[in-house]
């Protein structure tokens, strides 16, 4: 299992879910490379199959998986 460094306020379940995820996804698809990054707040459910906005006003849903958009100023570290 890999280990991923957290800070203070991250709640330990949480990172080990994800570690545990992560170390499942390394063994299936061995990558050559991975980044993890580490965001300050977090997407709740709100942000689900969020995609981003049509002339900045009109929300747009996609069922498939993107990241929603977040401020860079938000990235802790990779």
């Amino acid at each position: 299992m890999i280990e991923l460094h957290h800070d203070k306020d991250d709640d330990p379940a949480y990172v080990r879910r994800i570690a545990d995820i992560t170390t499942g996804m390394l063994l299936t698809y061995r990558p050559d490379r991975v980044f993890c990054t580490s965001v300050r707040g977090w997407f709740d459910a709100k942000w689900l199959g969020f995609s981003g906005k049509i002339l900045g006003a009109v929300g747009v849903w996609r069922s498939e998986l993107t990241l929603p958009p977040f401020n860079p100023n938000r990235v802790i570290c990779q």
